[in-house]
């Protein structure tokens, strides 16, 4: 089977109705992966990019969106959130005044984690980063993040910061996907698709 080195791979919010999302909350995220992607759809010609990868194992969660640049995966999680100001304090997010516990990368990262150590079993080793970029739900009223929320190990960016990290790392990992990591990441996307 033919695989690619540049170009998309898969369908941004594939996964949304797999996991059991109610109808509401599938809608939102679904619309989040979607801006997402018209983002990214400019990197194509540039790096390999793949939509809603579902790993092939026991895991609630997929990873939103890669970019795979050289020997490099930047792995993006959408988010659309209500507006306001989300900020870290003392290294617990917050949005305005209150405490806000779904502001977490940690479905992204354990997925990262589970992917890693996949191709690690076909002795392929990319150089891995994440982030977590954020559309506003609503475009009258402003969804700001901090740039206090980018200095986390899976930094959280404001979705207007996107291209500016893509770029950076398309500077870091330049040129096509290399061609075992490319094959070997749409090996697992079709045997997560086939898992649903």
């Amino acid at each position: 089977m033919a695989f690619k080195t540049t170009g998309v791979v898969g369908t941004a919010a594939a996964g949304m109705t797999d996991q059991g999302f109610d109808a509401s909350r599938a809608s939102s995220g679904a619309r989040g992966e979607g801006l997402t992607a018209a983002i990214l759809r400019g990197y194509s010609d540039r790096a390999l990019i793949i939509h809603s990868l579902r790993l092939p194992v026991k895991l609630k969660t997929d990873i939103d969106h890669l970019v795979v640049s050289g020997e490099g995966i930047l792995a993006i999680d959408s988010k659309l959130w209500r507006p306001g100001y989300y900020h870290g304090w003392f290294g617990t997010p917050m949005r305005g005044v209150r405490r806000e516990p779904h502001v977490s990368a940690a479905a992204t990262e354990k997925a990262l984690e589970v992917l890693t150590s996949m191709l690690g079993a076909d002795r392929i080793d990319p150089e891995t980063f994440s982030l977590v970029a954020v559309h506003g739900a609503k475009k009258a009223e402003s969804t700001t993040v901090s740039s206090s929320l980018s200095w986390r190990p899976t930094p959280i960016i404001g979705a207007a910061k996107l291209e500016d990290r893509v770029e950076k790392f398309l500077t870091l990992h330049p040129g096509p996907a290399e061609d075992r990591l490319a094959r070997a990441l749409q090996r697992i996307h079709r045997k997560g698709r086939a898992r649903r």
